[in-house]
């Protein structure tokens, strides 16, 4: 029933991501209605999200516009590079999970009780992952859990990039804190070469183009 469910939310979440005629291509759908980040405006206009991060299988990086959410309720199959991965973990005791390459780090002490944290992307060469824990009733934590895009192998520069959260009560992605030097926290990266930032809840996250 788990890899039903999560199959299908990969389902779901790769409508975010259909119709890009190649990559780079915009993907321009109605707005909702409410003002958004970075100065734009629904009332009917068009809106693209941030531009989202691709990074393929040998390293090379470019980005693509993302609108708020599909034209219709089609879905498209997923690919084979859709990926889930989850794990029992004890908040006493805290935990590590990996989803291509976002990386979740539970801290000791981050809720009370156990709950089973999955990880799931359409497809791991575009950077939007939706991060979920089960009983739903753990989702807010007591101390900050932290989520990194490692950028390890690329070229890019953290500078110009930016951690966004879906915020599914405005329908509009929102740019988060990032810490953009790793140089105290490669116990948890293994690595100096990403963006991190505190998660309060777990949603569904994106990186992409600093500055939307």
């Amino acid at each position: 029933m788990k890899n039903t469910i999560a199959s299908l939310r990969g389902v779901l979440l790769l409508a975010l991501v259909l119709s890009v005629a190649g990559c780079g291509e915009s993907i321009l759908n109605p707005a909702t209605p409410g003002g958004e980040p970075g100065g734009n405006t629904g009332g009917g206009e068009t809106l693209a999200g941030p531009e989202i991060l691709m990074i393929t299988d040998d390293q090379s990086v470019r980005y693509m516009k993302l609108a708020a959410e599909p034209v219709d309720g089609t879905v498209e199959p997923a690919t084979s590079r859709a990926i889930h991965v989850s794990a029992d973990i004890d908040g006493a005791v805290g935990g590590r999970l990996q989803c291509g390459r976002f990386l979740l780090s539970v801290p000791p002490g981050a809720f009370e009780g156990k709950g089973t944290v999955s990880m799931s992307m359409a497809d791991e060469t575009v950077m939007i992952v939706d991060v979920e824990i089960s009983p739903v009733e753990l989702n807010a934590f007591d101390i900050p859990v932290k989520l990194c895009l490692l950028t390890d192998g690329t070229n890019l520069s953290e500078e110009d990039l930016q951690i966004y959260w879906w915020d599914p009560a405005k329908s509009v992605w929102t740019a988060m804190g990032c810490d953009r030097d790793l140089s105290d926290d490669t116990a948890i990266t293994g690595t100096t070469e990403g963006l991190l930032t505190n998660l309060s809840h777990f949603s569904r996250y994106s990186g992409g183009k600093a500055g939307w």
